[in-house]
């Protein structure tokens, strides 16, 4: 997914994935990790709603004949 959405932050976001889930790294740098991995998630949320908005959308007028 960060791949996919986030390309030019992989190494950054896989990093952050890495030091939220290390249960002895500082929790100072934790914190940042899971914020930066939260400002992900909703931008790639928004990005996936768009794309299932679009995909209903199509699907809808091509059941109704409309495309």
């Amino acid at each position: 997914m960060i791949r996919e959405y986030a390309p030019d932050r992989e190494q950054e976001l896989t990093s952050a994935v890495r030091e939220l889930a290390d249960n002895s790294a500082p929790k100072p740098g934790r914190l940042i990790a899971k914020q930066k991995l939260k400002a992900f998630l909703a931008q790639a949320g928004s990005i996936a709603r768009e794309l299932g908005i679009g995909l209903l959308q199509t699907y809808l007028e091509k059941k109704m004949g409309l495309s």
